[in-house]
């Protein structure tokens, strides 16, 4: 099973949690007591997602972008030769 890592909201120790667990816990270096709930993992996976669509959208601009540059170089270089010859 996959760990998360937090820090503790007492001591600021890592503590490490199992992945999709939640609710009250016992942290190991200061024994104080922490509840850790669902929606902090998910708004972190939600994050992650969005910057992952955001690069997406940026690496299919910038390749449309390319390929219209390589084209209209093309286009130019193709024109400048019919005019010479």
């Amino acid at each position: 099973m996959n760990m998360v890592e937090i820090k503790c909201p007492h001591c600021n120790e890592d503590v490490e949690l199992d992945e999709g667990e939640f609710g009250l816990f016992e942290c190991p270096y200061c024994d104080e007591e922490f509840n850790w709930e669902e929606k902090k993992i998910m708004g972190s996976i939600k994050g992650k997602e969005l910057w992952l669509r955001l690069l997406r959208i940026i690496a299919i601009s910038a390749a449309i972008i390319f390929g219209a540059v390589v084209i209209v170089v093309y286009q130019y270089a193709e024109g400048m030769t019919n005019f010479q010859g």
